[in-house]
């Protein structure tokens, strides 16, 4: 598999994600908790998203990084 243009992200922006790996949907970002709470991303078709329960509280520059990580096999 091969990225195309449209899979490009700039990573200079912490906003700009890639669809879902899984369905292509459009992703978004969470925030759960209160103060320091933590960020996840998920996808609006299918609901897959970046961990939630580990108890780790990713920032959202953490969080848009794990999302946008592509493996190619």
């Amino acid at each position: 598999m091969n990225m195309n243009k449209q899979d490009k992200v700039d990573e200079s922006s912490p906003n700009n994600l890639l669809s879902c790996p899984f369905c292509g949907g459009d992703a978004g970002v969470g925030f759960c908790g209160q103060g320091k709470g933590f960020y996840f991303i998920n996808c609006s078709e299918c609901n897959a998203s970046t961990d939630q329960l580990s108890g780790y509280n990713f920032t959202l520059i953490e969080a848009r990084s794990l999302w946008n990580k592509r493996t190619w096999l």
